[in-house]
């Protein structure tokens, strides 16, 4: 499962959203570069500095002016957002 936080000021406050499924972590890995690509190719159009760090081969942070985010490929067992109550 492919998912992308976001956060405009801390890191520590990111809110996830699910972006797609994938039936392994390679295909996953292929669809972070992809969109990595894309956001790089958009952002040099409209001049906007951004830098990516690759923490991992299944995670990517993205810094820019506008906020942080990260994607990252979790099994489908796993939801960054935290358990969900009773």
């Amino acid at each position: 499962m492919l998912w992308r936080g976001h956060s405009s000021n801390d890191p520590l406050a990111m809110t996830f959203k699910l972006l797609t499924a994938h039936p392994s972590a390679d295909q996953c890995i292929k669809t972070i570069d992809t969109r990595l690509r894309e956001e790089r190719i958009s952002n040099a159009k409209l001049d906007v500095k951004v830098t990516v760090k690759r923490t991992a081969s299944t995670e990517a942070w993205v810094e820019a002016p506008a906020g942080t985010g990260v994607y990252k490929c979790l099994p489908d067992t796993v939801d960054p957002r935290g358990p969900k109550g009773k």
